[in-house]
């Protein structure tokens, strides 16, 4: 099991992704949120759902979903420059800003009273923005509209380890804060089995 929460959990059978729309996803976002979902099922009955919360820095866009694509644009359009220079500038917006922030986690029964929070290890608020981008996408929400203030979602996913099909269902406040910094929440997020 991945870890991300206090309770010691059973291991996971999961193959590390699912089946959305008839298409297999194993990404590092795949594999993220299958482990969480595990995780949260195995360790925490009496939870209905979980939350998550960072500052990133930026809107949610397309570009987060393949962070590949966008490094090597960014990596293009200094093509030509001296490396050792933006070299140094990353090093000094660094030294000015400090690393990136902690993503927050809490986990509520069906009350929406705490069973636990912390800070999840392992992934930090510049990681989150590449991961929580996925769900919006799975769930078929246009990218245009990743940024409004309150976007309620769901999709189905195949989990062919466990020969079913279950819900996947979340809420996203993703709303500006000040000077780049966005505040991106997600909330309500559960899995349920489908209904055949």
């Amino acid at each position: 099991m991945a870890g991300y929460f206090k309770r010691e959990t059973p291991a996971s059978r999961s193959l590390g992704g699912w089946l959305v729309s008839d298409r297999w996803h194993s990404s590092s976002a795949a594999k993220f949120w299958t482990g969480v979902l595990d995780e949260l099922a195995a360790g925490y009955s009496e939870a209905d759902h979980i939350e998550m919360e960072a500052c990133i820095p930026g809107p949610l866009t397309r570009d987060l979903l393949d962070p590949r694509a966008s490094l090597q644009r960014m990596v293009d359009s200094h093509q030509g420059e001296d490396l050792s220079v933006e070299i140094r500038k990353a090093a000094q917006e660094l030294d000015l800003l400090g690393p990136p922030g902690s993503v927050t986690y809490r986990i509520a029964d069906s009350e929406g009273a705490h069973i636990e929070a912390a800070v999840i290890p392992h992934v930090d608020a510049e990681v989150f923005a590449h991961l929580v981008v996925w769900l919006p996408e799975w769930a078929g929400i246009d990218s245009d509209e990743w940024n409004e203030r309150d976007v309620t979602a769901s999709f189905t996913v195949r989990r062919p380890e466990r020969g079913q099909n279950q819900v996947i269902s979340f809420a996203l406040n993703h709303a500006p804060l000040h000077e780049g910094l966005y505040r991106c929440k997600l909330g309500h997020l559960r899995q349920e089995l489908a209904e055949t």
